[in-house]
């Protein structure tokens, strides 16, 4: 297990010739022993995998002989190995699944303020060259079981006589756990040092006497997970392509907080995924509200679909939860041979266009 940043990137080095050539960042701690708890604790885990850091030298090299510029390539290690692992890896993972499904791509492509919803202009993550451009924009996902586990590790310096127990339902919105975070902390703190409990939606949260065996309960639902996350894909609009398909690519990973996707439980996975997705495409079709100068309906239509990727790496007789779900009203589809690429090339690949649920 490594411990630091300089460890980490001294084990890809030895797997790889291009990070090799690449200079050595400033050294940081993943763990602080003093308090005997994770700094960085995504950064913490993968650093000490051999099967995530072998991809992830894998694709480094293979980014570099497909003549990704190194400067990329140097920048996307360097968020890696530092605090902005979870979407670094993200990143990476997502490069890597086409890379290793020899997908042709481009990475880190600067758009025009004209061309996207941002008015500002922003570098997409990549675009597909296949036949027609597609181009995506790749975004962890798993950001409940994420932002509960810091919002756990949050509050428990400050009671440090307790247990912090995050139960209930796991499929509140990423909104409500987000506000936990932020502006709605001092609440939260205040109000469990007076009732060692507090509601908040579904979620509970109480304040627990410290035991050997620790319990928390927790209830899920797919269909209401979906529900709840039915604006999520939103916030990313300014990504969204004005006149080209545009597809997000969500990245699922047990170790950055999609423990529940990446498990598929009763098929669980696949019932959120589809769900999502539907609502996604569907459920605002008749939004007249704002979204950066057009309506949240018109937004929806620049998004010709959403793929999930799962990104773990150790080998396992299970299949990987990838899927693609095509958006029927897109104003812009995939091309059908975007589409069959994708869907024939990456292996345990589910895919849906809804050509027959969609009214």
């Amino acid at each position: 297990m490594t411990g630091t940043r300089y460890e980490w990137w001294k084990d890809l080095a030895g797997r790889s010739s291009t990070i090799a050539g690449l200079p050595v960042p400033a050294d940081e701690d993943y763990w602080d022993h003093a308090t005997n708890q994770a700094v960085n604790a995504v950064a913490y885990n993968l650093s000490g995998c051999e099967d995530h850091n072998t991809s992830i030298a894998r694709w480094a090299d293979m980014m570099a002989n497909r003549g990704v510029p190194l400067r990329q390539i140097e920048k996307l290690l360097v968020d890696l190995t530092s605090r902005n692992t979870y979407g670094a890896f993200s990143e990476i993972a997502a490069y890597g699944l086409l890379l290793d499904s020899d997908i042709s791509y481009r990475m880190q492509v600067p758009m025009r303020g004209t061309a996207i919803l941002n008015p500002n202009g922003s570098d997409l993550d990549g675009v597909l060259e296949i036949s027609t451009p597609v181009y995506f924009d790749v975004k962890s996902f798993g950001l409940h079981e994420y932002l509960a586990e810091e919002l756990r590790r949050k509050l428990t310096p400050i009671f440090t006589s307790n247990f912090v127990s995050i139960g209930g339902s796991v499929d509140v919105g990423v909104n409500v756990l987000s506000d936990l975070l932020g502006k709605d902390f001092k609440a939260l703190v205040a109000e469990l040092t007076s009732k060692q409990k507090a509601t908040r939606n579904a979620l509970e949260i109480r304040l627990d006497h410290k035991r050997r065996v620790q319990f928390v309960t927790n209830t899920a639902n797919p269909y209401e997970f979906a529900k709840n996350h039915a604006h999520y894909a939103f916030k990313f609009a300014k990504q969204f392509v004005r006149r080209k398909p545009f597809i997000l690519v969500f990245v699922i990973h047990p170790w950055l907080g999609g423990f529940r996707l990446s498990n598929n439980f009763c098929n669980d996975t696949e019932h959120f995924m589809r769900s999502f997705a539907r609502r996604t495409f569907m459920q605002f079709r008749s939004d007249r509200s704002k979204l950066l100068g057009v309506t949240r309906a018109a937004a929806s239509k620049l998004l010709s679909g959403v793929m999930f990727v799962d990104a773990w790496q150790k080998p396992s007789d299970k299949s990987r939860n990838h899927a693609l779900y095509l958006n029927p009203y897109a104003k812009h589809p995939m091309p059908k041979l975007c589409r069959d690429r994708l869907v024939c090339s990456i292996r345990d690949m589910r895919y849906d266009d809804f050509e027959h649920d969609a009214y």
